[in-house]
């Protein structure tokens, strides 16, 4: 068991840039910064010791179910300086002094089974990235102060994460703090909608911002619209109820559930709206309550998921105030932008800011979505490139390089800071004149620097969008055993939950434009070949990015899935996707079929008859004939077209006929009695629906 422990330490802590100096007992002592310092060597300890708990707690589960005892572990952490020599002893590979060692010693004695204890100066170097509590101070032999430990938690999601203070942005900070303060005071809160352009610092000012609202009691929760590679159930609007929930992004289906019944039995919805709440957290209802979801109407359907998100975040906020952030609304579709108008509805009567951050170019609050915010006290903030001794500021913060190469950084970056970074990281080795011109040409001079395994891997991951998992790319770049900690090293990616996410979406964009055209589909053919069976709509647009002939077949499977959840606009958008990719006759009729239903259940019945007249025309076999026809009458029936449906039901009851379709015959005879009863036509209507059984 100690051999599999020892083996699992060894290789978290060197994939996080860490030394095993040694094994004494049960022991394992770490170094990072030895023999190589980097800035972030405190963090990197950190996220080492909370890898390594989560390998042993699994050693122990498996333990556990043999011998009924368990393994625990306890980790202390400290930061500073300590005189280092190489060892030639059997004390490990270098001899260490110092009180800094002395007190790493302490913390350990203070951690309790299964807690991560750091020491002032770790905290106050990771406290930005990890949640944590102080713990009371502890007198230390031949110590002046007492000593202060701090527990880690977690580490924080990427969007509340940061390495560093941010620098500037002091009155758009003061406005915001105003505004929190202003809501807690009045109980009421506001949009606020934060616009700038790309690498400009939007999401650095809305962390800032979540972090600050937290400090002030808020309940903070967050959310991305990403304009591709968005896993089914995860959009941006179904993430932040979750969220809501107080479910983790990796939450599996009987956790959503359970979150649903509990948020029920604790007033956060009433019974009328826990059917919506289901969907919103792409949970399955139970069959009573999916009964009634499929009986109503697509207008009804959306009139409740509104209601249902105002009244989520009203009675959410009665407890704590909630900070809400979603980032990229430029990205946003229809459906998303009409949800996120009814969450900043309610922040006009409760305790709510509702925060979103978009790009100048594509924002919907420049076009007709800003009524639908009509009522709703709403405040922008425009963000313009930093002053030049703010970004001298950040530019000391970022690099250690000699000042005039940093001055010339600044100046050459015009104040936007996500091009001051790259223009920093590219500096280093090469004159400041030869470095790219743009954002992703910077980000294409650092690909060049990486090993070629990493170097692959990122345009890899382009492939899979900003957020991506750690088994796509695996699976991608055919190593089982592939980990993104170069990737993290070199401040392109960044871990958030379970996920990773680009840095930055231009980081992404450069990575993906580098790819060869053939190397890009090979690529998204094989995105497509691991979504298959895990989530259909996915594994679709990849197909569809591959140019591959399975993209229309994918697509109508994509739809299917959709419709079978009631999201029509998102399953009528992918039908008719794949009819623009579709060659094949047999395809594109499927597809039509398809979208005629679909245009049907959403109430448009005189597009659904022409898309099944459509269909009509494409048809080739009795079937295909016969089940258009009977589209067309099931549309002619909704607009009171009885004459014309009947006749088209004639048309289709011999073509069904010949090809022996029951189920499709069936269905002829049901929406045949349909048309009598309003007719009058009794009788007539009770034969045609004993028909229907009898097929």
């Amino acid at each position: 068991i100690m051999a599999r422990v020892k083996a699992e330490a060894t290789a978290i802590i060197e994939r996080h840039g860490g030394t095993v100096n040694q094994f004494v007992g049960d022991e394992v002592y770490a170094l990072f910064g030895v023999p190589q310092a980097r800035r972030d060597d405190p963090a990197r300890a950190v996220r080492a010791a909370l890898e390594l708990h989560r390998a042993v707690d699994e050693v122990s589960a498996q333990v556990e179910a043999r011998t009924r005892q368990r393994l625990t572990m306890h980790t202390g952490i400290n930061t500073g300086p300590v005189l280092v020599r190489l060892s030639e002893s059997h004390a490990g590979r270098y001899m260490l002094t110092g009180d800094t060692v002395n007190t790493g010693a302490r913390l350990l004695g203070l951690a309790a089974p299964g807690e991560v204890v750091v020491g002032p100066e770790t905290w106050g170097q990771v406290r930005d990235a990890f949640e944590g509590q102080a713990g009371e101070p502890v007198a230390v032999k031949g110590k002046e102060r007492p000593l202060v430990p701090y527990r880690i938690a977690a580490e924080r999601d990427a969007g509340e994460a940061s390495a560093r203070a941010l620098v500037g942005r002091g009155e758009e900070l003061r406005q915001l703090a105003a505004l929190a303060q202003g809501c807690l005071e009045h109980r009421r809160g506001r949009a606020i909608v934060l616009r700038g352009d790309p690498g400009i610092g939007k999401s650095r000012l809305a962390a800032e911002f979540l972090a600050m609202a937290r400090d002030l009691g808020f309940s903070c929760h967050r959310a991305l619209v990403l304009d591709f590679g968005a896993e089914t159930g995860r959009d941006a609007v179904r993430s932040l109820v979750q969220s809501l929930l107080g479910l983790s992004s990796g939450a599996d289906a009987a956790a959503r559930r359970d979150a649903v019944e509990l948020a029920r039995t604790q007033g956060l919805v009433s019974a009328d709206h826990e059917v919506f709440l289901y969907d919103l957290a792409d949970a399955a209802p139970p069959a009573p309550l999916r009964a009634i979801h499929a009986a109503m109407s697509v207008a009804a359907r959306q009139r409740g998921a509104h209601e249902t998100l105002g009244e989520l975040v009203r009675n959410a906020s009665r407890g704590k105030p909630l900070a809400l952030l979603v980032e990229d609304i430029h990205w946003a579709d229809a459906v998303t932008l009409e949800r996120l108008a009814a969450l900043a509805a309610a922040a006009a009567a409760s305790p709510l800011l509702f925060v979103m951050t978009t790009r100048f170019e594509g924002d919907p609050m420049a076009g007709p979505w800003r009524s639908a915010l009509r009522g709703v006290p709403t405040t922008g903030i425009d963000l313009g490139p930093l002053a030049p001794e703010d970004a001298a500021a950040l530019a000391a913060s970022l690099s250690e390089m000699p000042e005039s190469v940093v001055r010339g950084c600044v100046e050459r970056a015009e104040g936007n800071p996500l091009f001051l970074e790259q223009l920093l990281l590219n500096a280093e080795g090469a004159a400041l004149e030869k470095l790219p011109g743009t954002i992703q040409a910077l980000v294409l001079a650092r690909m060049d620097r990486l090993e070629p395994a990493h170097r692959d891997a990122l345009q890899a991951a382009s492939i899979l969008g900003q957020r991506y998992s750690l088994e796509a790319l695996r699976h991608l770049v055919e190593d089982p055993a592939y980990d993104c900690a170069k990737l993290v090293e070199h401040y392109l990616v960044q871990p958030e939950g379970a996920d990773y996410l680009f840095c930055h979406a231009l980081i992404r964009d450069g990575a993906r434009e580098s790819l060869l055209k053939v190397r890009r589909k090979q690529l998204h053919a094989r995105a497509a070949a691991w979504f298959e069976g895990r989530d259909a709509v996915l594994a679709a647009e990849h197909f569809d990015r591959a140019d591959s002939p399975q993209a229309p077949g994918a697509y109508l499977r994509a739809s299917e899935a959709e419709a079978s959840q009631y999201r029509y606009d998102a399953a009528l958008a992918l039908a008719e996707r794949g009819l623009t990719v579709a060659s094949q006759r047999a395809e594109r009729f499927a597809l039509l079929a398809a979208r005629a239903r679909l245009l049907l259940e959403m109430g448009r019945a005189h597009d659904s008859i022409e898309a099944n007249r459509a269909g009509l025309e494409a048809a080739e076999s009795p079937t295909e004939r016969a089940e258009a026809l009977v589209g067309m009458a099931a549309g002619m029936r909704i607009n009171d077209r009885f004459a014309e449906g009947l006749a088209a039901l004639e048309q289709a009851q011999p073509l069904a006929e010949e090809a022996a379709e029951s189920m499709l015959l069936s269905r002829l005879h049901h929406l045949r009695g349909n048309f009598y009863f309003p007719l009058g036509r009794i009788d007539e209507c009770l034969r045609e629906h004993r028909l229907a059984l009898v097929h």
